[in-house]
């Protein structure tokens, strides 16, 4: 089981080989199943981990003998793999990697890779974070794609766009700041 570093979403590993996703939005800490990935893994889970934005999960499992890297930009549908036998994992958010800690060798090794390649095919790869895409005008990076921002909130946290930085966040009601990472208004708790 594992937390984003944003705390807006959970990953649980199963015995079954199948990964639950739970998320939350909007700091009303409701709780909902936003993903089902039945039979992400050929074996009991040992280890699931997200990046800290919560847009990837890589995941290993016993006797899989294959780590995958899963993304909610295809909302955990498929994956990455690399042939591994990846006992336990983290994410280095200052290199944009997973390093992966193996079994069943003789020196415990650890694998340390970039798991995260994005296609940028209209556009350049992000040179400050490989895991993004330099998105056109009008555009933001959100959820592993380019997309319009939209700032219309159920709950009134967002007013509109804030055309200050070329409609790239919305607009926060007071008490709130814009989250560059899940694209929302979170409370503000520096205040």
């Amino acid at each position: 089981m594992h937390m984003s570093g944003t705390e807006n979403r959970w990953a649980i590993g199963r015995s079954t080989g199948d990964i639950t996703i739970l998320s939350h939005y909007n700091n009303n800490l409701t709780w909902y199943v936003s993903g089902n990935i039945i039979g992400a893994q050929a074996g009991s889970i040992n280890f699931v981990r997200l990046t800290s934005d919560g847009w990837y999960l890589v995941s290993g499992a016993a006797n899989d003998n294959n780590v995958r890297l899963w993304t909610i930009y295809n909302n955990w549908i498929t994956s990455i793999s690399i042939t591994l036998n990846g006992q336990c994992g983290d994410w280095d958010n200052v290199n944009k990697q997973f390093t992966i800690g193996t079994y069943n060798t003789t020196n415990g090794t650890f694998y340390t890779e970039s798991l995260i390649t994005v296609n940028c095919t209209t556009n350049t790869t992000n040179p400050s974070d490989p895991t993004r895409c330099t998105c056109p005008q009008g555009q933001v990076w959100f959820n592993g794609g380019c997309g319009i921002l939209y700032c219309n909130d159920s709950n009134g946290n967002y007013q509109g766009y804030n055309t200050s930085n070329n409609s790239l966040s919305c607009n926060c009601n007071t008490g709130y700041t814009w989250d560059s990472n899940d694209q929302i208004c979170t409370i503000n708790c520096s205040s």
